[in-house]
Formats: C-alpha cells, structure tokens, sequence
C-alpha cells in the first residue's frame, strides 16, 4: 500500500520526541511508583490500627492451628473485650485451659473454663501434661467445629509449652519438640531464648512417654547439692552472693534453707569462695515432679531467684549434674560464670525399702498407658490418612497421564526436540527448519529469501538383519551415497539460517548505533521524490549499491507521490529537519 512523505516525517518526529522524553518518562514512573508505596504503607497502618481497635479490640487472640488458640491472660481490663470477641465467634464450642494460677471471673466466657494449677512449676507435671492431652482431644472430637484456648499469666511459655505436647500427642507433628518452632512463631516467641531449659527438659519426658518409656516408679532421699562457679550478685561487704535453697514437690514447699523467723542467710559467699554446698536433712524425701529453687537475699532483705531446676524423678539416674545452660534464670544471667554448674546427689529409695515408701497408685499408671495408646492410636491414623492422599494422588496422575496420553516428562521431552536448534526427528518441518527466512524489515517483498521447495528427506529407518544380508553392495553403496547427500544437504541449510541470523544481528547493531532505524533508506526515499519533483535540486545522495529501497521509490514513482500538486511536502520537509538539528 502507498504512503504519503507527511506520514513518514511525522512518524520519524514522533521517534526522536520519544527518544529524548525516555529518561524523563522514567524518572515519572519512578516517583509514581515511591508515591504508590508510600500511599500502601499508611493505608496498611491505618488498617492494621482499624483492626487492632475495632476488630481485634486491642487484645491478643492467636490461632496456632485452626482448631487451636492462644489468648493473654483476660485482667480486668481487658476480660471484657476477650470474652466478646470468643462469644461472638465459639459461643458455646470453646474450652479454655487457664494456666495462670490466677482467679477471674470465668462466667463471661460462654464455654467451659478449666483451672490447672501447679504451683512453682515451668510447666504442667507429667502426669497432669498427659491428662490435660486426654481432656483436649476428647473435647475436639466430640464437635469438629470445638475449639481450644490456652492463656498463661504472663507470657505465653508454659501454653507454648503444652500445645507443643498436645501436638505431638493428636500426630500434628512428629515430636513436641518439632511441634515447639511452630507454636512459639504463632504466638510471638522466641523459642530459642524465651522458652526455659526445665521446660525443654518435660518436652524430652513427654516424647519418653510416648515412645512407652514410662518413668520408674520410686522416690529419691535428696542427700546434699552443690553450686560450682559462684555467681557475683554483690560488690560490697566483701559478699557477693548470700543464697539459700528451697524444694517443691507435689505442689507445695517441702524444705527451705532459709527459717521463718530469719531475714538472711545463715552463711555468705566472699569472692575467695569457689562453691556454695546445701545439706539436706533426713526428711528430704521427693517422688515424681521436683522444683528446686536457689534465691539470693540482697542486703536490704529483698530477694531475687538465682537459679531454678525442675525434673522428674522417675527419669533421672544416680545423679543429676547440670551445667549453666540447662538452669533457669542462670541461663541468661551474666552474672554467672560461663563454666558454672551445679551436682545433685540423692539416693534412691526402691518401691517397698522402708515402711514410708509410697508406690504410684494404679490410676496414675492407667494414666500413662491411656495417653501412650491413644497417642499410637492416632499416630496410625495420620499416617493411613496421608498414604491415602498420596494414593489419590498418584491415581490422578496416573489417569491425568492416561487421557493426556503424555506424562510431564514426555512433554518436557517434546517440548526440548521442538525447541530451535534441535535435529528433527521426522519428516515434519521443525522450528529450526529453514523453510521460510524473511529478510531484513526494510526490505521489499521482492528480497524476501524463497522458501525452500522441500524439507530435506528424513534418514532412511535401519533395515532389517535379514534385509541386510540379501542387499547387495550397489544397494548399499546408493544409500550410503545419498544418506551422505542428505547429510551434506542439512549441513547447507543450516549455514545459510546461520549467515541470515547474523545478517540480520549485524543490522539490528547498526541500527542501534546510529539511534534512527532505517535511516539510509528514509533519505534515499527522500531524495528520489525531490528529483520528481520539476526544478528540483539536482543533487542526490549517492545510494548504497542493490538498495533495497529502489523498487519501493519506482512504486511510489508509479502512484503518483511526490507530484508538484503535493505542497505540504516541502513543509514537512523543513519541520523534520528543523527537529533534527534540535536532536
């Protein structure tokens, strides 16, 4: 089709106007793009504000699993709003475990509220840990839409703590140790730090337990404990550490180092002294969860923990040694020696050695082997669950790959035989078939390369061992001849396909380089329609040898372009050059 001179005048104007508007168009989109992000991160702080005020009503309800939750401790101040934001959602489908040791009022929860109290202890005693397991996973079966929610009094370990074993027991993970990672990062706690070494400690019994490792039954005659690498709590009075020891077990304090009538120690700890040693009287007799706890008494009479250790005593051997990092509150301390630790020693007294001696009562067993079967029990059945979903799916594989009839790998195989530069494998023409080649785009229909006629003969398929035999030499020696032809033949055509590639490489960089696509040919066109012109300038010039842009100048020659009719030529003329020295 023809063209007028005005539109390719105007169409090169438009080319040099966007060239040099690029950079500023760039700078536009830029600041458009920080305004857009800056405009996103006030609209998520007001909706997170929205949310926090109105939605959540500015107090915190977790979810760990769909099915479980965490909540802060409902004070006063916020009982109110927690209670309205779980009546509004699980009326009448909640159970709550309160772990806090701390009363509320329990009536503005429409569900059912169970109080769990261990005095003293990181975390829930064995036995109640396993019983706690029974109660929840009860109460979940018998509603799919039940829920359960776990709050401490402050933090949310000893919850962290449980849902970690609850976890572990319903087959929602592995171990209650695996399960801890997730737990913690649902509710905003550092695992690595925040969750105490006594607590990790009951999270290794707890697996025990499951694995039908049950505690031995017995109890232990606690003998005497003694610290290694004394901590500096104080730099004056040539005192720097003034402890004394106290012992829970079974929810209330069975021994203390400290009488009530004194405000201080008996004994004090100078900076010569290399350990601190704690007797034991003959009463010191303890049988399942332990809370040992050593305080310093500062000089005005205030107190503050220094160390605390739990265990149990059906899981410790002839003697308990712990180093700094497996002690609570020292852990941390930095006013503990990085080699400090800590012995232990006791005796243990066998089920039956004195007539004081208490057996653990069958209940408590029952409870053990309860939780350790039901825990299997559903163990196995996540297990079929997830075999059953891998059945499926590998039977929608399977039928997806039966009426696709090609699997992913037969397609990742086809689509690598097809890609270019690949041999084809029959006698269909190929991505890298050289049957159509188009010239460079400024080039007429006439250069266009021919196509070739046909694609080169696919190789003869290998005959037979008997067809070979009976095949004599001349047979033999006519295929070898033309299989080498047809060899030879490929090996041309792709060299021609490479030649064009690079032709066709080489003119893109040109045409890059100059800034201007085409530029030869648009001042050859040019200069062809100022000599039809009559009394136009004599002066053309010179045009590369076989211009590609001849025929298109004798078409627009033959349609009339460039007669002395057109008067806006000249105009467009003088405007295209008027923008060029401006470039």
């Amino acid at each position: 089709s023809t063209m007028s001179w005005g539109s390719y005048f105007k169409g090169a104007q438009d080319f040099l106007s966007n060239a040099s508007a690029t950079s500023m168009l760039e700078k536009a989109k830029q600041a458009a793009q920080e305004v857009a992000e800056a405009a996103n991160k006030v609209s998520e702080t007001v909706q997170e504000e929205y949310r926090k005020t109105f939605v959540d009503l500015d107090c915190k309800i977790m979810q760990v699993r769909e099915k479980l939750q965490v909540m802060e401790f409902p004070s006063e101040d916020k009982i109110d709003r927690l209670s309205a934001r779980l009546n509004h959602d699980f009326a009448g489908r909640m159970m709550i475990f309160n772990m806090s040791e701390r009363k509320y009022d329990t009536s503005k929860f429409q569900g059912e509220v169970v109080e769990v109290a261990f005095k003293g202890l990181p975390s829930p005693p064995l036995e109640m840990l396993l019983e706690l397991c029974l109660s929840a996973h009860h109460w979940l079966s018998l509603d799919e839409r039940n829920i359960l929610v776990v709050h401490c009094f402050s933090g949310y370990q000893r919850s962290c703590v449980f849902l970690s074993c609850f976890m572990a027991f319903c087959a929602m993970a592995a171990t209650a140790v695996d399960a801890l990672h997730e737990v913690c990062t649902a509710v905003g706690v550092n695992d690595a730090s925040d969750i105490l070494p006594s607590q990790r400690r009951y999270l290794a019994y707890f697996q025990q337990v499951q694995q039908g490792i049950f505690p031995e039954v017995g109890r232990l005659h606690l003998l005497r404990m003694q610290i290694n690498g004394l901590p500096k709590f104080e730099s004056e009075n040539n005192v720097i550490f003034r402890p004394y020891i106290e012992v829970w077990n079974g929810g209330g304090l069975i021994y203390t180092s400290l009488a009530p009538n004194e405000t201080q120690p008996a004994a004090s700890c100078s900076p010569d002294d290399t350990c601190a040693a704690f007797p034991f009287p003959e009463d010191a007799i303890v049988s399942g969860d332990v809370l040992i706890r050593v305080r310093h008494v500062h000089a005005d009479g205030s107190k503050e923990t220094a160390l605390r250790f739990a265990f149990h005593t059906g899981f410790v051997a002839d003697g308990l040694q712990l180093a700094k990092h497996e002690l609570d509150s020292a852990a941390q301390d930095g006013r503990w020696s990085a080699d400090s630790f800590l012995d232990l020693v006791f005796m243990r007294i066998a089920a039956g050695d004195d007539q004081d001696s208490i057996e653990l009562p069958d209940t408590l067993s029952a409870v053990y082997e309860k939780a350790c079967s039901v825990s299997r029990k559903l163990a196995a059945e996540e297990k079929k669950r997830q075999q059953n979903e891998q059945s499926a799916g590998a039977s929608s594989s399977a039928k997806a790959v039966a009426e696709g009839g090609m699997d992913e790998f037969s397609e990742l195989e086809e689509a690598l035989r097809r890609a270019p530069g690949s041999t084809p494998t029959s006698d269909k023409p190929s991505a890298s078939s050289p049957t159509t080649v188009l010239a460079p785009a400024a080039a007429s229909a006439s250069n266009v390369a021919p196509a070739a006629e046909k694609a080169p003969p696919a190789a003869p398929a290998a005959a037979s061992m008997s067809d070979e035999i009976t095949e004599s030499g001349t047979q033999k020696e006519r295929r070898k001849e033309e299989d080498e032809q047809n060899q030879k033949e490929q090996e041309q055509d792709q060299q021609q396909q490479q030649q064009k590639q690079q032709q066709q490489q080489q003119q893109k960089k040109q045409d890059e380089k100059s800034g201007v696509p085409d530029m030869d040919d648009l001042f050859n066109d040019f200069d062809a329609a100022l000599a039809s012109f009559d009394g136009g300038p004599a002066k053309k010039a010179p045009a590369p040898a076989a211009s590609p842009s001849a025929p298109q100048t004798e078409a627009k020659k033959a349609n009339g372009v460039g007669k002395k009719g057109d008067d806006d030529v000249f105009g467009d003329v003088d405007a295209f050059l008027a923008d060029l020295d401006k470039s």
